[in-house]
C-alpha cells in the first residue's frame, strides 16, 4: 500500500490551527485512509456559511446555533468533538481571504482590514502574524515575486 499525491501540494499554505492538527494526528493514519473529517460535517457547513457571506454578515455564535437549529451548547460539543472550534474557523477563513487579497488586489492592508471586519489595521496586522506567521506586507511581496529563475541552470545542462 501507498499514498500519492501531486508534490504541488508541499507548497500549499497550511490553514489548519494546532488544536486542529492535534486531532488530525490523534487519529492518523485512518483519517488518511478515510475521507478526512475535516473536510465534512458540521465544521465543513460552517465554512460553507462562513465563505459565503462577507465577515460583517456572519453570524455569532448564538445566532449561527439558531440557524442550524442546535444549542450553543450542543453545537460547542460537535465542534469539538470534530477537533474544530468557532472563533478557529473564523480566524481560517479570515486568513485565507486575507491571502487572497493581498496577492490578487492592490487594496491597502487598511483596506483589506476593513473588509475583513477588523476595526483597526493594527488588529488585522497582529492577527495575520499569530496565524501566517509572516505580516501582511512581507505575504504580498513574497506572493508577488517572481520565483526564482531556473534558465541558467537548464543552460548550463
Amino acid at each position: 500500500s501507498r499514498l500519492t499525491f501531486a508534490a504541488s501540494y508541499l507548497a500549499l499554505p497550511t490553514i489548519r490551527s494546532e488544536k486542529a492538527l492535534e486531532g488530525f494526528l490523534r487519529g492518523a493514519p485512518a483519517n488518511i485512509l478515510l475521507r478526512y473529517r475535516h473536510d465534512q460535517g458540521l465544521s465543513a457547513r460552517i465554512r460553507a456559511r462562513l465563505r459565503a457571506a462577507a465577515p460583517e454578515d456572519w453570524p455569532d455564535f448564538d445566532r449561527l446555533a439558531a440557524e442550524l437549529r442546535l444549542s450553543p451548547a450542543t453545537l460547542r460539543r460537535r465542534l469539538r468533538a470534530e477537533g474544530q472550534g468557532f472563533a478557529a474557523i473564523r480566524a481560517e477563513i479570515r486568513l485565507m481571504r486575507a491571502r487572497q487579497l493581498l496577492r490578487d488586489t492592490d487594496l491597502s492592508v487598511a483596506e483589506i482590514a476593513a473588509r475583513l471586519g477588523y476595526g483597526e489595521p493594527s488588529a488585522f496586522h497582529r492577527a495575520f502574524l499569530k496565524i501566517a506567521g509572516t505580516t501582511p506586507a512581507a505575504f504580498r511581496r513574497d506572493a508577488l515575486s517572481p520565483p526564482a529563475s531556473t534558465a541558467g541552470t537548464a543552460a548550463r545542462r
